[in-house]
């Protein structure tokens, strides 16, 4: 099967989860240069499971844009029960504005139709000018034992440890 779309390419791929809790597994894919509607700001589709046949990513169940064309949200990761509501929730990274401090975006799921970013959850910035923040970004798991799926945010020019060394933040998860 295919997923596809006539407009332009795809960057990243993801398993999703089960962001609307019917059993099934849905996919995540980020394209850098797809804006349905007017620009380069990157675009998330997400297709809920079971995906049966090929699918033009136009008729996706979501599309998350990003929140201007200097912050192309297109790197993505199912981020697991992040607030324990029983759906799975999102993770959408973005290179920034023009100083490139990065950005993750966490959408709670469920997710419907075409959003904007951060699409009612939260938008979590980079530290520094240059840092990249949400590049990459993953879910991690329940890494503290209380309940909750935890996040990482990958920050991979941040200089904190020196020059470049770059940096990974732990998000722990919760209500």
């Amino acid at each position: 099967m295919a997923l596809y779309h006539e407009g332009g390419g795809t960057e990243y791929v993801a398993g999703a989860g089960d962001v609307d809790a019917d059993g099934y597994s849905d996919v995540l894919v980020g394209t850098l240069v797809i804006d349905p509607y007017s620009d380069l700001r990157g675009t998330t589709f997400l297709v809920l499971g079971p995906v049966t046949s090929d699918l033009d990513l136009a008729l996706a169940d979501a599309a998350l844009l990003g929140e201007s064309e200097d912050s192309v949200a297109c790197r993505v990761a199912g981020a697991g029960d992040v607030d324990a509501d029983g759906h799975d929730d999102l993770l959408i990274g973005a290179d920034g504005e023009d100083d490139l401090t990065g950005r993750a975006y966490l959408v709670y799921g469920p997710i419907s139709g075409t959003q904007d970013l951060p699409a009612g959850g939260a938008a979590l910035l980079g530290e520094a000018e240059g840092d990249h923040a949400g590049f990459p970004v993953a879910g991690a798991g329940d890494v503290n034992g209380d309940s909750y799926a935890d996040i990482l945010i990958g920050a991979p020019h941040s200089s904190l440890g020196g020059e470049y060394a770059g940096l990974a933040y732990l998000v722990i998860g919760g209500p």
